[in-house]
């Protein structure tokens, strides 16, 4: 799939709602952000160890 979403002030961007649904992403939830290759990905974590990395960051 394909979006194409509108950058707003402090380089905001909305996720479409459908995606949200299909990934399991509400308000509050972390997401990976990738830049490689002159492209970005966002990453949606399965689980709490993926958002929280296991290099010994506490969640607060």
């Amino acid at each position: 799939m394909r979006y194409r979403v509108k950058v707003h002030k402090k380089g905001l961007i909305v996720i479409p709602a459908e995606v949200r649904r299909m990934l399991g992403i509400q308000e509050g939830s972390y997401i990976e952000l990738i830049v490689e290759g002159g492209e970005v990905k966002l990453i949606a974590p399965k689980s709490l160890l993926d958002a929280f990395g296991a290099d010994g960051e506490k969640a607060v």
